[in-house]
């Protein structure tokens, strides 16, 4: 009786991890190096009514073109924190 082969890494991509420039949706973690803020810095940025973010139970996902036009629109005006 034969046995067929099957190659394995044909069928099997290795994971990368996506590079932030990549994301459309960043996270808090993501947003602490995009920013370079730091956790509580960030948190308190995310929790302001006027920030773009979607809330999924007790995380946060940014999107990152919102993101851009909500800094844009702060460009010479002091976010309060």
């Amino acid at each position: 009786m034969k046995q067929s082969v099957v190659k394995a890494d044909s069928a099997v991509q290795e994971y990368k991890p996506m590079n932030i420039q990549e994301k459309d949706y960043l996270t808090v973690k993501d947003l602490q190096s995009y920013l370079g803020f730091g956790k509580n810095k960030i948190y308190t940025l995310v929790n302001q009514n006027d920030f773009p973010k979607i809330k999924i139970g007790k995380n946060f996902l940014i999107p990152k073109e919102e993101l851009n036009i909500y800094l844009k629109r702060k460009i010479y005006k002091t976010i309060d924190m």
